[in-house]
């Protein structure tokens, strides 16, 4: 008996030194609202950039501390503290969180989402596959010059719609086949194109860049993966996959532009 009261008692100091620790300021940390009320403003203002300006007006500060989850974040809003955080280097650093490995199917690969000498590798490697394809040089002027003449034939097909233009439809397919050309060496088109633009799009509406609560608690996953929007995270993602991975190739894609000698940056 007195073993398990014994123990009781250190998981009780265990926990409330847990909390101690949890709960309290960092010293010179920026002022922001207690860790427990952030869930609170996030589901009742729904957007972080909304939540963000509220909290600015409310301590009167362009520089906000707030607790993420598990994560400490510093949030800046003025145009000056946003150009210096963008500029300078010890700035440079990317998160690493559940919310973007998940994106990038379970890998921090790439330089959107990596830092350091890994970010300068994954760079050097993007970077001489561009050049090789066409990056910089007359090769890529008439891959966008080809989208431009397919963007004005969209444009001249839609101008007696009664219906009108939405100019982000029109030009999502040229800008994306800059990049597709460039990555995969040949046009994306047809349902193919469709489909990839509606998933980019379901996943741009559906999540805050920063992850929302699948990235403050994954754990949650487990027990609401509808509500945190971990099962349409995984329907997307395995969408995107399947195109990306050239998993439909030879009906995806097409051959209208004399393109870049049969190479291929996707790997």
């Amino acid at each position: 008996m007195s073993v398990l009261l014994a123990v009781a008692i250190v998981l009780l100091i265990s926990v409330i030194l847990y909390l101690v620790r949890f709960f309290r300021r960092p010293t010179n940390f920026p002022p922001g609202p207690p860790w427990w009320s952030w869930p609170h403003l996030a589901q009742e203002l729904r957007h972080q950039h909304l939540v963000f300006q509220k909290l600015s007006q409310r301590y009167r500060s362009p520089v906000l501390g707030l607790r993420l989850g598990g994560e400490l974040t510093v949030v800046v809003l003025s145009h000056d503290l946003v150009h210096q955080v963008l500029t300078r280097e010890e700035f440079e650093g990317r998160p690493d969180t559940f919310f973007l490995r998940l994106r990038s199917m379970g890998t921090r690969k790439g330089i959107t989402f990596t830092d350091g000498p890994w970010w300068m590798e994954q760079r050097r490697f993007v970077m001489s596959h561009f050049r090789q394809l066409g990056y910089g040089k007359q090769t890529m002027e008439a891959i966008m010059l080809s989208e431009l003449a397919s963007l004005v034939r969209r444009l001249n097909n839609r101008r007696c719609s009664t219906s009108g233009v939405t100019f982000s439809s029109c030009l999502a397919p040229s800008v994306l086949n800059v990049l597709w050309v460039l990555t995969a060496g040949t046009r994306i088109s047809g349902e193919h194109l469709d489909r990839l633009l509606e998933l980019m799009g379901r996943r741009m509406r559906a999540f805050d860049l920063s992850g929302g609560t699948l990235s403050r608690y994954p754990w949650l996953r487990h027990i609401l993966p509808n509500h945190t929007g971990y099962s349409l995270l995984l329907e997307i993602n395995t969408g995107l996959k399947n195109i990306i991975m050239g998993g439909r190739r030879p009906k995806a894609l097409s051959h209208e532009l004399p393109l870049i000698n049969n190479t291929d940056y996707k790997y």
